[in-house]
C-alpha cells in the first residue's frame, strides 16, 4: 500500500466509530470494501510487465498530482465531519488533529517536485531476494475489530499457530480471535478482572493464558474454552502491570507491579515461593523472560532495565545488572522483548519513552547489555510495545517493528545504522499501542488507544 492509500484508510478509520453505531458489522464491512477498492487498481502488480512501466517500477508524481491527493484528503475529511455533525454528533475533537501528508521524499534540490515511491505488494519468502522494504509490504486488512471500549494493551498470537490471536484491553477483558473462520470472529471473551488488563502471556503448549490487571490479580485461563482456572492476588495488593510464563517451567509465572515488586508465582498452586520476590526503584512497567540462561528483564518508569537470574525449579530470583536506558524526557520503559540473534548473541529490544526504540546485545550470563542500534519513534507517555519479526531476510538480518504515538507502525532493518526505517503503516486514527506477528509472518496485528484491532495480511 502506498502512503496515500494508507492515509485514505486512516481518514475513514478515524470517522468509522461515528458510522452506523447500531450496526458494528457494517463498520468492518465498510473498511474492508474501502481496501478492496484501493487495491483494485493494483491487481496487475502480481505479474511483471515485459517492459518498464509505472505499475512495476517506482513512479514520480507531478506537483499537481501531489496537490490533488492532499486536497482529496482534506475535502473528504471536511465532508465526513459535516456529515457527522448533521447526525447530531458533536464530539469530534479527535478528528481535528489529523495531519495531511503525501509520503513524499524531498531533497533540497528537488523541494518543488516531491516524489512518492510506489510500494509493491509481494508475498514474503525466506529464500527470496526481496529488499526488506518489499518483504514487509502488506496487501491490506484481513480483519478489523472494535470490540474493546478502551486501549488494547497487548497482542499475541498463539505459538506456532498462524490463526489464533489474543488481545487484552483496559476495559478489563481479553478477546480470542479465530482468523481462519470466514469472516474472522471473536471466539471467546475472557472476563474476570475488575479493572484494566495490562498484560498476558500464553504457555508454551498453548493450553493456558495468564493475565494481570490493575486490580492487583493474576488470572489463569484455559484457552480452549475460556474457563477461569485460578485467580491470585498480588502480595503487595497493588496493580500488576506485566506477567510472563517462565520458559523453563510454565508452572511458574513472573509478575511486575506498580509497587516495584518482581514476583514469582506458582500459578498451579497460587503460592509465592520463598526468595521469589525482589524490588526495583519505581514501578515495573514490563517484563521479558529470555529463553537462554534463565534470565528475566524488568523495565521501570525510571528509565532502567534490571536483569534477574531465575532458578526455575524452586522459583528463586537473584538480581543481575542494572542499566539506565533513558536519562532524558519521559523515562518510561514500556516494552522489553528478547530473542536469540543470528550473530550468536541474544538481543533485547527496548521501547523507551524518550522517543527511542533501543536494541541491545546481551553480553554475559548475568544480563549485561551493550547498545547495538537506536531507532526514532514517537513515544513519550503511553505504554507502547515493540517486537522482533519472527522470520528474517537472509540478505539483511533481523527486522523490528514498533507502535508509535503518531498512529503509525514502523519497521526497522537492524542491519542498517542509518535510514533504517523500511516501511510504515498508517491506518490507525490515534496512537498505536501494540504490535504482534504470527510465527509465519502472514499476519501482523496492530492495536490503538481507542480499542481498534487491525490484522494486516501479506
Amino acid at each position: 500500500m502506498t502512503s496515500l492509500e494508507q492515509q485514505i484508510v486512516a481518514v475513514d478509520t478515524k470517522f468509522n466509530k461515528y458510522r452506523a453505531s447500531a450496526n458494528p458489522q457494517f463498520k468492518k464491512t465498510y473498511l474492508k470494501r474501502r481496501m478492496q477498492l484501493l487495491n483494485a487498481s493494483k491487481s496487475s502488480d502480481s505479474t511483471t510487465c515485459p517492459t518498464d512501466c509505472s505499475c512495476c517500477s517506482p513512479s514520480t508524481l507531478a506537483k499537481e498530482d501531489v496537490r490533488a491527493a492532499t486536497n482529496y484528503l482534506q475535502l473528504r475529511t471536511q465532508l465526513l465531519r459535516k456529515h457527522c455533525k448533521s447526525q447530531g454528533i458533536s464530539d469530534l475533537q479527535s478528528t481535528k488533529s489529523f495531519s495531511f501528508t503525501t509520503g513524499e521524499s524531498r531533497s533540497p534540490s528537488q523541494a518543488s517536485y516531491p516524489r512518492i515511491q510506489k510500494s509493491l505488494s509481494v508475498t514474503f519468502s525466506p529464500s527470496s531476494n526481496l529488499l526488506p522494504s518489499e518483504a514487509y509490504d502488506f496487501r491490506g486488512f484481513h480483519h478489523l475489530s472494535d470490540l474493546h471500549r478502551a486501549a488494547v494493551t497487548h497482542l499475541m498470537f498463539a505459538h506456532n499457530c498462524a490463526n489464533t490471536l489474543i488481545a487484552s484491553s483496559l476495559d478489563g477483558t481479553l478477546s480470542v480471535y479465530k482468523l481462519e473462520s470466514e469472516p474472522p470472529s471473536v471466539s471467546l471473551t475472557l472476563q474476570g478482572h475488575s479493572k484494566g488488563v495490562t498484560d498476558f502471556d500464553i504457555s508454551t503448549s498453548n493450553e493456558l493464558v495468564v493475565s494481570c490487571s490493575l486490580d492487583g490479580t493474576a488470572c489463569l485461563w484455559q484457552l480452549s474454552d475460556g474457563k477461569l482456572l485460578r485467580q491470585v492476588s498480588s502480595a503487595c495488593r497493588q496493580g500488576l502491570t506485566s506477567c510472563r510464563f517462565l520458559p523453563g517451567n510454565n508452572n511458574m509465572v513472573v509478575a511486575g507491579s506498580v509497587a516495584g515488586l518482581v514476583q514469582i508465582i506458582n500459578i498451579s498452586t497460587g503460592i509465592f515461593p520463598v526468595s521469589g520476590t525482589s524490588t526495583v526503584p519505581g514501578s515495573v512497567l514490563c517484563l521479558s523472560a529470555g529463553l537462554q540462561d534463565s534470565l528475566v528483564w524488568a523495565g521501570t518508569d525510571r528509565g532502567t532495565v534490571m536483569s534477574f537470574r531465575v532458578d526455575t525449579r524452586v522459583g528463586k530470583l537473584a538480581k543481575g545488572h542494572r542499566l539506565v536506558v533513558a536519562e532524558s524526557g519521559s523515562q518510561r520503559v514500556t516494552s522489553i522483548t528478547s530473542r536469540p540473534s543470528t550473530t550468536g548473541q541474544p538481543m533485547l529490544l527496548v521501547s523507551a519513552g524518550n522517543n527511542c526504540l533501543l536494541l541491545y546485545t546481551v553480553t554475559d550470563s548475568l544480563g549485561s547489555l551493550k547498545l547495538h542500534r537506536k531507532f526514532p519513534v514517537v513515544h513519550s507517555d503511553l505504554t507502547l510495545r515493540s517486537t522482533f519479526a519472527p522470520l528474517m531476510s537472509f540478505r539483511s538480518g533481523d527486522c523490528v517493528v514498533s507502535a508509535s504515538e503518531d498512529g503509525a507502525v514502523y519497521f526497522f532493518d537492524v542491519s542498517k545504522s542509518s535510514r533504517a526505517c523500511i516501511n510504515k503503516l498508517q491506518a490507525h486514527s490515534c496512537a498505536a499501542m501494540a504490535v504482534a506477528f504470527n510465527y509465519s509472518e502472514t499476519f501482523l496485528a496492530t492495536s490503538d488507544k481507542s480499542g481498534l484491532v487491525i490484522v494486516w495480511k501479506r
